[in-house]
């Protein structure tokens, strides 16, 4: 907290939490330790709040030991840290390749983005973005190349940011979040070792351009 202020930054995230498999393998021990997380994020709420930041995020996962990995935890993970939070708010960050639980058994809608969005992206000031097919998660750049074998569509996510928005009175988290009024959406492009640095000013430059079809430099303002 005190290197993010440093740096002039008045938020911190990342992802924080796993669980080993003996603890997810006793139901007693795996209840205990999400308390544990419960409230250590509480605390750290309450601690950036007196050291002066303004938000604390946590990133979906997609593996059990990773908390919260689940449209369903994230969701519990949200109302249990904020619900008589005295701290700064906890938010998720979201990435749209992180719904890629399936080998682990999730189906259906934990393993949409588009349903992420639709859930979270009214509380989330943060979304990765990148390319990559629905049972991994990639960090594929936005070329044409990995455009044909990904699955990420732009403006579904940009639609689906604005359901977010549109539902969200109706969404359990009102109670104990606002909604935020700018989200950032990142490119969180991951480069292979033996991809020439040549290479990879060529992709992000393709990837930018590909993404200003949709959003331009200077952003875009959602109405609902």
């Amino acid at each position: 907290m005190d290197i993010t202020l440093a740096m002039g930054v008045e938020r911190l995230g990342g992802h924080w939490d796993a669980f080993s498999v003996e603890v997810l393998g006793d139901e007693g021990r795996a209840r205990q330790a999400w308390a544990r997380l419960v409230k250590t994020f509480r605390s750290l709420a309450v601690l950036a709040r007196q050291k002066g930041l303004t938000a604390l995020y946590d990133e979906q996962m997609y593996i059990p030991s990773e908390k919260p990995w689940t449209l369903a935890e994230t969701e519990r993970f949200l109302l249990e840290v904020n619900r008589k939070n005295r701290g700064v708010p906890v938010r998720p960050t979201l990435d749209v390749g992180h719904a890629a639980g399936l080998h682990y058994g999730a189906s259906g809608p934990d393993i949409d983005y588009r349903e992420w969005l639709r859930r979270f992206a009214a509380v989330s000031e943060i979304i990765h973005l990148h390319q990559t097919p629905p049972e991994a998660s990639c960090h594929w750049p936005f070329t044409w190349r990995y455009n044909r074998r990904g699955h990420i569509r732009i403006p579904e996510v940009l639609e689906a940011v604005r359901l977010s928005h549109q539902e969200f009175p109706s969404s359990p988290l009102c109670e104990v979040l606002k909604p935020v009024n700018q989200t950032w959406l990142i490119v969180e492009y991951l480069p292979g070792s033996i991809i020439t640095e040549k290479q990879v000013l060529l992709e992000i430059a393709q990837t930018a351009e590909y993404l200003h079809q949709f959003v331009p430099p200077e952003g875009m303002e959602i109405a609902v």
